[in-house]
């Protein structure tokens, strides 16, 4: 599969529907052919459609001081995105100076510097927001790929949640870890 003409860019409103596909294709591959699950939810984990959407175009319209707000960004493949990342803000005013990382690839499309594609425009993005000084994420013991590039990329191991998730049947520990984005240099994720 050519991969030299997918674009990454920062999803909008316009983009939810094609957004929200790459997500249930992505969520229906977890777990399946010897691998581990991709994220906490479970088979049973998803909301409806319709409240999914509602709730992601909410998260995408919130102001970065409002609670929950959240970015996306997609790798398009024609009109399709088959990868994204997203930063998330915290539920507390207390923890806005800090954003979650989340980021997801469909399988065809691995193992060829999309999900580093994906990961720099993030952090790019967060360089440049004055309100972040810190980028959060959690990633499953076993997957060594993701791992690496997120040392790679300068992410320090924060420590370890032993069986953290129970994910249809697997047991997991998440390995947190995070970016000095804001304060680089002057705060040690220590």
């Amino acid at each position: 599969m050519g991969q030299r003409n997918l674009q990454v860019r920062l999803l909008g409103e316009q983009d939810v529907d094609a957004y929200l596909a790459h997500l249930m294709r992505h969520e229906a591959e977890s777990g399946t052919d010897g691998e581990l699950p991709y994220g906490p939810y479970g088979r049973q984990g998803w909301p409806p459609q319709a409240e999914l959407r509602e709730r992601t175009l909410l998260r995408w319209q919130t102001p970065l001081d409002g609670l929950g707000w959240r970015r996306a960004w997609g790798l398009w493949h024609g009109a399709a995105v088959v990868g994204s990342v997203h930063l998330a803000g915290g539920e507390l005013e207390t923890c806005l100076h800090r954003a979650v990382l989340g980021v997801g690839l469909e399988r065809a499309y691995r193992g060829a510097g999309q999900g580093r594609r994906l990961m720099e425009a993030a952090i790019a993005w967060a360089e440049d927001e004055p309100r972040l000084d810190w980028i959060d994420l959690g990633v499953f013991e076993g997957n060594d790929r993701a791992l690496a590039l997120y040392l790679q990329l300068g992410f320090v191991e924060r420590g370890r949640a032993v069986d953290q998730f129970r994910v249809d049947g697997v047991h997991i520990t998440d390995i947190q870890m995070s970016l000095a984005v804001g304060a680089r240099g002057t705060i040690r994720p220590d």
